[in-house]
């Protein structure tokens, strides 16, 4: 899983400053723009159904009950394929209403339409990692990222080489990518599939009628807090699109993605942690848990004091190197967004902490809460400072959620005292 986190990082980074370089600062932040537009109006529509995928579906394995697990995935798929065409007709709504808010360069509308329907295939894509999670093929969605995200880089970097490429050719080219990958990934689940659950396709849904009050309803909540997450990390590019410049909108988005780097460490340290959270809580070890943590803070905590010096020294010049000087001046921004990512780091154990602990409720306030800190933070900053001024305003929003986690763990900790 780390390594294709590491591809898609790597193919993200180089996508982008293969863009930045050949378009120019304007012609790009429209290009950061219509993907924020189009990733922030989608999410309204994400049920993240994988999650209800993995949570009944688990159970019903372990029960060995088929007539139910293959009705929930084929129920899955129903509802992530109509919620992809809403979220299409969505983005179209939209673009009618809002068009000139976020954009001020005419005929973009077929493009934006266009990424929609390639971008809402991302859902069926979630629901397929998560069904080959829950048969223990995850390896082979990780395969699939690692091979779209290698042949992304080749086709980006040939492209600018062979062709004259504007922004209409990288935004054809970007459809073209988001299709097949989803393509790819939903060939290689039907075919795992046909393996362990044949009768996927062919099932009758009706079996698990019975609960679904029990699964809209973690599936509403865990859905919302997603959507906030998700808003926080993309709908910050449209309020600085909207409050700012376009430069500021470039010089955000790059900072952005080197800065996003740091979240490689995330994901596996999250992934290991949930099942020795969830075990020590259910035990009510809370002091073995401590010492986890304190064991790990150890090595995490000394390499982010190193990580953040290196970007307040280098950060400036690492943005020129790789973007160009129209980039220069861009410190205080990555630092902070530098800080963002670490936090999300050092915070792995957060989400496993809470949905441990079914705090569910306090997951969505929290990240309501951040957001709206974000936000307010942003709309007063963002006209003075810029890009600066939305980064710091992010790293508010994030240091309060963690805040809110930070305060129940402490709470849990004072429980049982460390041995």
């Amino acid at each position: 899983m780390a390594v294709a986190q590491s591809f898609r990082a790597i193919d993200g980074i180089v996508r982008s400053i293969i863009i930045a370089r050949v378009l120019g600062q304007d012609s790009y932040a429209v290009y950061a723009v219509i993907l924020a537009f189009v990733g922030t109006s989608q999410e309204f529509c994400n049920l993240s159904l994988g999650t209800a995928v993995i949570r009944y579906g688990s159970d019903y394995r372990e029960q060995n009950n088929r007539e139910r697990l293959a009705p929930l995935i084929t129920a899955s798929y129903i509802v992530t394929a109509l919620s992809a065409i809403v979220s299409v007709i969505a983005v179209t709504v939209l673009l009618f209403f809002a068009y000139t808010t976020f954009f001020d360069v005419s005929g973009l509308q077929l493009y934006i339409i266009g990424l929609a329907a390639a971008v809402s295939g991302i859902m069926v894509d979630a629901n397929n990692k998560a069904v080959l999670r829950l048969f223990d093929r995850f390896r082979r969605s990780c395969q699939i990222d690692i091979i779209v995200s290698m042949t992304s880089v080749v086709a980006f970097s040939i492209s600018i080489i062979m062709f004259s490429m504007d922004l209409a050719a990288f935004m054809w080219l970007t459809i073209a990518f988001s299709v097949v990958s989803v393509l790819m990934s939903t060939l290689i689940t039907t075919w795992e599939l046909r393996r362990v659950e044949e009768r996927v396709w062919t099932t009758n849904v009706s079996s698990i009628f019975g609960e679904v009050k029990a699964i809209f309803a973690l599936t509403t909540l865990n859905s919302f807090s997603m959507t906030i997450q998700r808003l926080m990390r993309k709908g910050d590019l449209l309020l600085l699109q909207v409050l700012s410049t376009s430069q500021a909108v470039a010089i955000y988005d790059v900072a952005k993605k080197i800065s996003a780097s740091v979240l490689l460490l995330r994901e596996p340290l999250a992934a290991s942690a949930f099942p020795h959270v969830s075990r020590l809580i259910a035990n009510r070890e809370f002091g073995e848990l401590r010492k986890l943590l304190i064991d790990v803070y150890r090595y995490l905590l000394p390499t982010a004091v190193i990580g953040l010096a290196f970007t307040a020294l280098f950060g400036s010049n690492l943005m020129v190197l790789c973007y160009g000087a129209e980039h220069e001046g861009a410190g205080v921004t990555i630092f902070f967004l530098a800080v963002v990512a670490t936090l999300y780091v050092l915070f792995f154990w957060g989400n496993a902490l809470v949905l441990s602990l079914g705090q569910f409720r306090l997951q969505f306030f929290a990240h309501l809460f951040g957001l709206a800190i974000s936000a307010s933070a942003g709309l007063l900053m963002v006209p003075i400072w810029g890009a600066d001024g939305m980064a710091i305003a992010s790293f508010l929003g994030v240091a309060t959620i963690y805040g809110i986690y930070g305060a129940l763990a402490a709470k849990i900790f004072r429980v049982e005292p460390p041995t």
